[in-house]
């Protein structure tokens, strides 16, 4: 759904819920009237002109081409000294792959370097779908050293991956 078609909605929303008022108790009353004004307050940024910083932000991407600010974005948030607008970055497909590949190959080393029944544990439960207890049965160890290696094995590998 694109934005066009989402404010459309909502102002149709907003016009039968101004014309097709139920009877209600004041509390519903008031919680009808609380929506209707929270409805009114999102449908109001995007009438009338558009924050200035959007124009200034638009001007600053458009001779850079792997950024996109949308033509009818109009919502930005003021901070202390600046205000920030949403905008797209561009990603081509090839490295997002080449980062993937990267993620696999750190994932393999972080399980490969893994103690031996460390990386058993983590292998029986995440290859395998074994149960903690199928583990401890196959291994010949106690279910709490199970749960101990399996948390230790996935600290470890989350460290490997994500590091920069």
């Amino acid at each position: 759904m694109t934005t066009s078609e989402l404010l459309t909605l909502l102002r149709e929303i907003g016009a039968a819920m101004a014309t097709h008022q139920p009877q209600r108790s004041d509390s519903k009353a008031q919680l009808w009237s609380e929506l209707q004004s929270r409805l009114e307050t999102v449908l109001g940024r995007f009438e009338g002109e558009p924050h200035p910083a959007i124009a200034v932000a638009r001007g600053k991407v458009a001779e850079t081409l792997p950024f996109r600010i949308d033509a009818d974005e109009r919502i930005v948030e003021e901070a202390k000294n600046a205000v920030w607008v949403r905008g797209w970055v561009r990603v081509d497909w090839q490295d997002i792959e080449a980062n993937l590949a990267l993620r696999i190959d750190k994932l393999g080393r972080a399980i490969e370097a893994l103690s031996t029944i460390r990386q058993a544990v983590f292998l029986a439960h995440a290859r395998d779908a074994l149960l903690y207890d199928a583990i401890a049965d196959r291994l010949g160890i106690a279910l709490a050293d199970v749960q101990r290696e399996l948390a230790a094995a996935l600290a470890l590998i989350d460290a490997a991956v994500n590091e920069d």
